[in-house]
């Protein structure tokens, strides 16, 4: 840990923000015997962090569940495949659902609605990303399944990663959420009284 924390230092630049990228990989993998890989490299890569306060999100839902989706992987052929084919659409972004109907998350982002007392994360597989933790660490929040048939009940939606912190969804599919509701500004401010730590 304390390598890729000096790594990190070593990338990040001496002013503003930026979203930070930590990649373990074995270059000398064997894909016959991928058991053999045993000396895992540290790629660290950087890109100028959004704002926080960037345009709400219209998201059309795609049948599709990941492989391995609780891990981060490089694996993301088949999920920008998605999201391009929705914003040639006309779409912003991409929402995963299973066969049965279960929403689970977008391409890179978790998302979450609000019930009107409690913010509801999908209890689906997905990667539960650090920024949703945090989240609901500061937050009245729990887990529950959501089929996208339910998603019209709820009043408000957002998505969240490390790159955006908490971007308001106004629409998915035909359904239109109110992007100004207040809990919005609330996550965000909660979000950014979450204190930092040093790298």
């Amino acid at each position: 840990m304390d390598r890729v924390r000096l790594l990190v230092r070593r990338a990040v630049p001496a002013s503003g923000s930026v979203v930070v990228r930590v990649t373990d990989y074995d270059p000398e993998l064997n894909l016959g015997h991928p058991e053999t890989a045993t000396q895992p490299r540290i790629l660290v890569t950087t890109r100028p962090a959004c704002p926080l306060t960037s345009a709400p999100l219209d998201v059309h839902t795609c049948v599709y569940e990941r492989d391995l989706p609780q891990v981060t992987s490089t694996g993301l052929f088949a999920t920008i495949a998605h999201r391009r084919t929705a914003r040639l659409a006309g779409h912003d972004d991409v929402l995963f659902t299973a066969h049965d109907g279960l929403v689970s998350e977008g391409a890179t982002w978790n998302i979450g609605l609000f019930d009107r007392t409690d913010i509801i994360w999908p209890d689906a597989p997905v990667l539960p990303g650090l920024t949703m933790e945090l989240l609901r660490a500061a937050n009245p929040s729990h887990y529950r399944t959501i089929r996208i048939e339910e998603v019209p009940s709820f009043p408000a939606a957002f998505a969240t990663n490390a790159a955006v912190g908490v971007r308001a969804i106004a629409r998915i599919d035909d359904h239109d959420f109110d992007d100004e509701h207040p809990i919005i500004a609330t996550l965000r401010e909660n979000y950014l009284k979450i204190t930092p730590q040093p790298v």
